[in-house]
C-alpha cells in the first residue's frame, strides 16, 4: 500500500540517497532506539561556556560498519575537557580560581538488523581521574502495521564510583526503562509517544558540591533513592517540499516532588538545493525539591542539603540556529558521501539563588556551539 511504500523508502535514505530533505526529516526528528545497518565515519566538536567561567570542550569520533548482511558495529570514542570555577568563599564577590579535568569516553555496540526488527546492544565506559562511569544498554524496535507503526522497548544500567576518601558511599546506580510508538499518520506526518521510568540508587549528592568555607563547610546530602517518570509526544510533519516542523513535549516528575516540563519547537526549510537552514527554540520549567531550602538556612547538622539549582525552582531557554550541508561532487553521482552540519544555541536559565550564592551571579547565561562532519563509504 501507500503507506508501505513510502515507510520503505524511509528505511533506505541513506543506501539509496533520498533528497536530502526527506533524510532531515528522517534522522532529525524521529528517535526509535533503532540503528541503521551502514558503513559511516562521523567526527564531532562541541563546546559550552557560561558566564560562572564554566567550559566544557568535547570531541568524538564514531565510526559505524556493516560486517554481514544483518550484523553491524558502532564505536564512539570521545575527550571531555571540562574548565570549572571554584565556588566563591564568603568574602570574595566572584569564583576565585579554576580547576580542569579531562574526561575519556567509549561507547561500543552491535547491531542486528532484518527490516523488521531491529536490536542495539552495547555498553558505555567513562573515566576521569576521581571517577569511573559504566553502562550496558539494550534496544528492540519492531517495525508492523505494513511499516507504518514501530514498537520500542529499551533498558539501561549504569554505574557511577568516585575515588575519593571520606565519602558516605563511593558508587551510584541508576536504571532506564523506556518504551516507545511510533505512528506514521500520513506520508509527511509522524507522531511518537514515549515513556521513560528511571529508578536511581547510591550516592546521589555530589562529592564536589559544598557551602561555606573552612570549619563551616556544609557538603550536599541527598536522600540515597530517587524514582522518577517521564512522558513525552513528538510530532513531525512537512509542511510543503522545502519546509518541516517539529514538536515536542515532555513531562517528568519523581518522588522528590520535582515536577518538570520541556516544550521544543524546531523549524527547517531548504535554502537551496542540498542546504537546510533550521530554528529552534526550547522552553523548560521545574518545580523544588521537597527537601530543598534557601542556600543560607542550612546548617552543619542537617540531614538532607541540597545545593544545586537543578533541585529548586528553575526555568531555562534556549534559542538556537542550525545549518545543514551536503557538498555536491562533480565526479560523482552520490549527493549523501559528506553532510556537515553546525548549530549555535544561546541558553538563559531564571535568577537562582543557588547560582547566585556559588557563582555571584543571578543566573547563567551560556554559548553553545556544534560542528561535525559525517561521511557515509
Amino acid at each position: 500500500g501507500r503507506g508501505q511504500h513510502f515507510s520503505g523508502r524511509l528505511r533506505m535514505q541513506v543506501k539509496a540517497r533520498l533528497f536530502w530533505l526527506f533524510l532531515i526529516f528522517f534522522f532529525c526528528l524521529v528517535n526509535l532506539q533503532a540503528v541503521e545497518l551502514t558503513d559511516e565515519l562521523s567526527v564531532s566538536y562541541n563546546s559550552y561556556s557560561d558566564n560562572n567561567s564554566n567550559r566544557t570542550a568535547t570531541t568524538k569520533i564514531s565510526l559505524a560498519r556493516k560486517l554481514l548482511q544483518r550484523f553491524g558495529i558502532s564505536v564512539d570514542l570521545g575527550v571531555d575537557t571540562i574548565t570549572s570555577a571554584t565556588p566563591r568563599n564568603a568574602e570574595t564577590t566572584a569564583a576565585v580560581k579554576d580547576s580542569s579535568s579531562r574526561r575519556n569516553y567509549a561507547r561500543i555496540a552491535g547491531i542486528y538488523d532484518d527490516r523488521i526488527n531491529n536490536v542495539v546492544l552495547g555498553g558505555y565506559n567513562s573515566s576521569e581521574n576521581d571517577y569511573l562511569g559504566t553502562s550496558y544498554f539494550v534496544n528492540y524496535t519492531r517495525l508492523i502495521n505494513l511499516e507504518n507503526t514501530a514498537l520500542g522497548v529499551g533498558l539501561s544500567q549504569s554505574s557511577d564510583t568516585w575515588r575519593l576518601d571520606g565519602l558516605p558511599g563511593n558508587d551510584r546506580r541508576e536504571r532506564d526503562l523506556n518504551f516507545s510508538l511510533t505512528q506514521f499518520l500520513s506520508p509527511g506526518a509522524k507522531v511518537q509517544l514515549g515513556y521513560t521510568s528511571i529508578e536511581s540508587r547510591g550516592l546521589l549528592a555530589s562529592p564536589y558540591r559544598s557551602l561555606g568555607e573552612g570549619n563551616n563547610t556544609i557538603k550536599e546530602k541527598l536522600p540515597s533513592s530517587r524514582n522518577g517518570n517521564a512522558y513525552a509526544v513528538f510530532f513531525a510533519a512537512l509542511l510543503n517540499r522545502p519546509t518541516s516542523a517539529h514538536l515536542k513535549y515532555r513531562y517528568y516528575a519523581d518522588n522528590w516532588d520535582i515536577r518538570s516540563h520541556t516544550a521544543n519547537l524546531e523549524i527547517y526549510r531548504e535554502l537551496f538545493k542540498h542546504a537546510v537552514l533550521g530554528g529552534r527554540y526550547r522552553y523548560y520549567t521545574q518545580t523544588k525539591a521537597s527537601f530543598t531550602r534557601d542556600p543560607d538556612q542550612y546548617e552543619p547538622g542537617d540531614s538532607i542539603v541540597a545545593i544545586d539549582q537543578k533541585y529548586s525552582d528553575l526555568a531555562s531557554r534556549a534559542l538556537g540556529a542550525v545549518f545543514m550541508y551536503e557538498p555536491q561532487w562533480h565526479n560523482k553521482t552520490s549527493l549523501s558521501d559528506i553532510k556537515l552540519k553546525a548549530s549555535y544555541d544561546l541558553y538563559r536559565t531564571s535568577g537562582n539563588k543557588f547560582i547566585e550564592k556559588i557563582y555571584g551571579h543571578k543566573n547563567i547565561r551560556a554559548d553553545i556551539y556544534s560542528l561535525s562532519l559525517e561521511y557515509l563509504y
